[in-house]
């Protein structure tokens, strides 16, 4: 069973590498802003002590946004697991005010499984956006710009929780 919640400290630098593997640096580009993951709350997903995947994510008012989400192996569930244990992290806190009652995440357009991922889950694709996007090294030394099309998903909160 796979066990989702904030990193332990011994975890952090795992959920980190998880993220790196996948993204080659800390700093993510999404909405038309930067974000550097190390600075952002995170869950981990766990199976047997073994750090599985990541979700690293903002709160805006009354969205929360995943800037990244990362899972190894793919198509097992991990991503899954992460969203809903995103899902029932931010209902923990719904006595909070703004009370969070929406998810989103914007995806590359020729990222077709992460399409398909956020479709088959019941995200709603509400907007298109064109930006430049830096694409960093992993030392950020040879940052180029390039254009980037992305696809805003958003899943509401109020309504349901989203399936594993």
């Amino acid at each position: 069973m796979i066990e989702v919640r904030p990193p332990r400290p011994r975890e952090a630098d795992a959920a980190l590498d998880l993220a790196l593997a996948h993204y080659g640096s800390p700093l993510i580009e999404t909405f038309g802003a930067s974000h550097d993951i190390r600075a952002l709350p995170c869950l981990i997903a766990v199976m047997r002590h073994t750090p599985l995947g990541a979700v690293y994510y903002t709160i805006e008012g009354d969205w929360a946004c995943i800037v990244a989400l990362t899972a190894t192996p793919k198509r097992r569930g991990t991503g899954s697991a992460l969203v809903l244990g995103l899902a029932r992290t931010l209902s923990r806190h719904a006595t909070s005010e703004p009370k969070i009652t929406r998810l989103r995440m914007a995806v590359a357009t020729d990222n077709e499984a992460a399409v398909g991922f956020c479709q088959a889950r019941g995200w709603r694709a509400v907007a298109r956006h064109i930006a430049d996007a830096k694409v960093h090294s992993g030392t950020g030394a040879g940052a180029k710009t390039r254009a980037h099309e992305e696809i805003e998903f958003a899943y509401d909160l109020a309504t349901a929780v989203p399936q594993p």
